[in-house]
This record gives C-alpha cells, structure tokens and sequence, in this order.
C-alpha cells in the first residue's frame, strides 16, 4: 500500500511540474507580430521630383540618408555605406556621400550597406547643362539696346 501512495505522489509532482515548465515556456515566447523585425532599409533624403535628384553641371551636393529610420552623420557615411555612380563622366560620387555635377546627363546613384545584409537603394540623378552668365549678360544688353533704338 506505501507502494502505490508514493508512486501516486510521484506521478502527481511529475505532472505538477511539468504542468508549470510548459506554461512558463508559452508565455515566454513572443507573439508573431512581435517577433518579426522591422525591415532594413535605406531612404534618401535629398529634395526630388518624381524621383529624380536634379543638380546644374559644376555644383556640388551633399547626400542626406538615413538607415533603418535612423539619419546617417556625414562623418560615419564613409564606414557605413558605399556610394557609386553609374556614369562617373557625368557625375562623380565620394565616399562620404557627396556629388560633384561633371557636365549635364542622366545617370544612377547605388547606395550600398557595407556591413550586415548589404541592402541597396538606387538614386536616379539628372545634371542639367551650366548655365554661362556671360552668354545671358551679353543678351541681355542687345535686348535693351534694341530697345532704346526703338524709343528713338
């Protein structure tokens, strides 16, 4: 009979433990909508129209970016992200980020995540032809030539 009580309470503390561990085990997991992780990403925050960035030939324009909802200083972009220009002889690109407007055309930007799942977001750039002072300057003054011939 001492037999049969202790394997009775044996199978009892069996099943009460096991009752526990298993319900401290699923509340311990985390829900699906909670475990999926956001998204790596990489925006471009420079001013664009219908996605393309527009710089006059000869200007400069330093990239804004942000990784994973985060702004990227301009000291870390170098060691974060690698930039690379489609056509280099239309506009080149440095490693912190910066473009430099050669002469006017249209090509893409690649902005690289160096480290981690090296994600890619692309730029498409449109450099619009210098604009020559002298030229307007001088049209300028034929117009108003003309005109002071006509008042005469």
């Amino acid at each position: 009979m001492r037999n049969t009580k202790r394997g009775k309470r044996y199978l009892v503390l069996f099943l009460v433990f096991s009752l526990v561990i298993t319900t401290c085990i699923a509340n311990s997991s985390v829900p699906d909508s909670q475990a999926k992780k956001k998204k790596q990403t990489i925006t471009i925050l420079n001013k664009k129209k219908k996605g393309v960035l527009t710089i006059q030939a000869g200007k400069k324009v330093q990239l804004k970016v942000k990784v994973n909802g985060k702004k990227v200083p301009q000291k870390k972009m170098k060691k974060i992200l690698k930039f690379k220009s489609s056509n280099k002889k239309v506009l080149l690109v440095s490693k912190k980020g910066q473009l430099f407007a050669k002469k006017a055309g249209k090509t893409t930007v690649t902005v690289t995540q160096k480290k981690g799942k090296k994600k890619k977001t692309r730029l498409k750039v449109k450099v619009l032809p210098k604009i020559r002072h002298r030229i307007r300057q001088n049209y300028r003054l034929k117009q108003l030539c003309r005109r002071q011939q006509q008042v005469k």
